[in-house]
């Protein structure tokens, strides 16, 4: 191996060092706290009135459906009764009406799915702004450079964490809440 070779390698070598002691120095000086932001929004006082708003449309929705499928049944019922005394025309228009109304039912359904859901997401995104504006006073009153969330859906869960880095009791106080009894969180 030629000089120019070696002295090329050394460099290289050299700069690769640097850089993975840079990087460690980045990583050792990372402050990383995290919290359950759910268990934060389920504390919260208006979030037990978005919960009896969102149930109270459900239950109007309820009544609407079990209705949609009373009416539906009766028919039904008509149908099986006098099937065999109906035309073939007429059986044909009645088999057609029936399926219509389980289309209607069925639409109904997923119309009213869709409406609470826009409407849980209308009311929970104040509650879900004042929560991460919260989270991100407390994170940088302690310096954070990264919160992760204890728990979320799909998401990977720490499963360790030294409690000091918990700053869930901080965002509550923030918010001005009450954490729960250690009983009511798990």
């Amino acid at each position: 191996m030629t000089l120019l070779k070696r002295s090329r390698i050394f460099a290289l070598l050299c700069v690769l060092g640097f850089a993975s002691v840079s990087t460690l120095a980045q990583v050792q000086s990372l402050q990383v706290g995290y919290t359950d932001a759910n268990l934060i929004i389920a504390q919260l006082p208006e979030y037990r009135t978005v919960m009896e708003q969102l149930q109270r449309l459900a239950e109007g929705g309820q009544a609407e459906y079990e209705q949609l499928i009373q009416d539906f049944q009766t028919e039904l019922n008509d149908y099986q009764k006098k099937q065999a005394l109906l035309s073939p025309e007429a059986r044909t228009a009645r088999e057609e009406r029936l399926t219509a109304q389980q289309g209607d039912i069925q639409k109904f359904l997923s119309d009213k799915e869709q409406e609470l859901g826009q409407r849980e997401l209308e009311l929970l995104s104040p509650l879900l702004e004042k929560v991460q504006n919260a989270i991100n006073d407390v994170a940088s009153e302690k310096g954070l450079n990264l919160v992760l969330t204890a728990q979320s859906a799909g998401n990977p869960v720490i499963l360790y964490a030294d409690q000091e880095m918990d700053i869930t009791p901080d965002v509550m106080d923030k918010l001005g809440i009450e954490p729960p009894t250690d009983a009511a969180s798990q």
